[in-house]
């Protein structure tokens, strides 16, 4: 029953819809280019996985506020997945 039916149904006041769909990213691998880099595919999924969550937060140092400082490291689209570092050297990501 969708959620207008279930509206119209006796003895329901409300029906709230939270949420919705889940984007989803395919990332295709090239196991030869990856392993000339020398880096394990293991990498590319933690890599990724902490690329895309909430990160630590905490109180405000300032005085008379009550705030917190929380950041959400969500990935929104090919371009973040592009900028994710796999590897460096000397500092410098390649």
């Amino acid at each position: 029953m969708c959620a207008t039916g279930l509206a119209k149904a006796e003895g329901v006041a409300e029906v709230a819809s939270v949420g919705g769909f889940v984007k989803q990213y395919n990332v295709v691998i090239d196991p030869q280019r990856l392993r000339g880099f020398g880096i394990p595919l293991s990498k590319v999924r933690d890599a990724i996985r902490a690329s895309n969550m909430d990160v630590g937060g905490a109180p405000s140092s300032c005085p008379n506020s009550n705030s917190w400082c929380v950041a959400a490291a969500y990935l929104k689209g090919i371009p973040d997945l592009q900028k994710i570092v796999l590897k460096n050297e000397g500092g410098t990501p390649c």
